[in-house]
């Protein structure tokens, strides 16, 4: 990829919720929006009112055959993405694509192909990869002052009202606490464990749907870490993420958005730190995917995706669970 010094131009596909959060970020980094798209064109031009957008498109094809656009927001439901992310790089666009980044490794690999054939950027749209607390805890770490990592702790549960027609729920569109809250939590692990598991057990409770409603995950790496990470649709378990090392322990709490991190040593002292600001989490996945695509760089973040979609395969070959989508 060749380096280019001006700002990519972005547009959004799927004027959800997190499209709002996520424009608003878009708006703060590159200053404007080239153009939002959707298959309701009445709920993208809404979406463009309320963010100040000039151009609307009623279709991906529309929205595609705009020559000025650079780079593709995709905040539609998971079942979409490989499809979307597909079409879109097939158009020569880079591609920002909210988590889960596909349904599963079969479809990310042919997106990472697509990507690479045609030097192209795509990333996930994942906050953890990008908060400045976890670069300034990955120095501290590899100084070796806390020792090795011993073992990773997250919780992650958020209570669901059941609707089976939901995205939470619904197995069409690749509903589970998997794929929703597992990616974050799996993505924490990932970073801290970059070896990844050499065994990896699960449990799970499924809903009537039959999609994950809570799950249990186990791993164990090659070095003697291990991991534990704790999922649920039906109770508030906090966003919490623990870091025990040989001489320390490191307690991060809404670990998705994490800007302080509290250390406990081994000696009974404890120390705070602190970097970046929790608010400005989009921001960060702006920033860091216009520099890729200034720089002409395959992201830094992209084999992390890949190990976090081989490990939430894994757990959904243990519960015999396959979408509709993936048939």
């Amino acid at each position: 990829m060749k380096e280019s010094s001006t700002m990519p131009k972005w547009a959004i596909f799927g004027p959800g919720q997190i499209a709002n959060d996520f424009a608003s970020a878009i708006r703060s980094v590159c200053g404007s929006i080239e153009a939002v798209g959707a298959r309701n064109r009445k709920k993208a031009e809404a979406f463009a009112h309320k963010h100040s957008i000039e151009k609307v498109y009623g279709s991906l094809d529309e929205l595609l055959e705009d020559e000025l656009i650079d780079v593709v927001y995709i905040a539609t439901p998971h079942n979409t993405h490989h499809e979307l992310i597909m079409r879109c790089l097939e158009k020569g666009k880079h591609v920002c694509c909210e988590k889960a980044i596909t349904v599963n490794g079969k479809q990310l690999a042919e997106a990472v192909e697509a990507a690479r054939s045609r030097n192209l950027v795509l990333a996930e749209a994942m906050t953890v990869y990008h908060m400045p607390l976890y670069r300034r805890l990955l120095d501290l770490l590899a100084q070796g002052n806390l020792g090795a990592i011993k073992s990773i702790h997250v919780a992650f549960g958020d209570p669901k009202e059941y609707d089976p027609q939901n995205r939470f729920f619904n197995p069409d569109l690749a509903g589970g606490v998997l794929l929703d809250m597992g990616t974050y939590a799996l993505s924490f692990v990932k970073m801290f464990m970059p070896g990844g598991p050499d065994r990896f057990l699960t449990d799970v409770r499924k809903s009537q749907t039959g999609v994950d409603e809570e799950a249990m995950i186990m791993l164990h790496g090659g070095l003697g870490e291990s991991a534990s990470v704790s999922l649920s649709f039906l109770a508030d378990t906090g966003h919490l993420a623990t870091i025990v090392c040989e001489r320390g322990t490191i307690l991060l709490k809404d670990f998705t958005r994490a800007s302080r991190a509290f250390i406990s040593h081994a000696d009974g002292t404890s120390e705070t730190i602190e970097a970046g600001n929790r608010d400005d989490a989009l921001s960060y996945e702006v920033a860091d995917f216009n520099e890729w695509v200034r720089r002409g760089e395959t992201p830094s973040t992209l084999g992390w995706s890949i190990g976090v979609m081989a490990m939430m395969d894994e757990a959904r070959n243990q519960w015999g669970l396959r979408y509709p989508s993936e048939s």
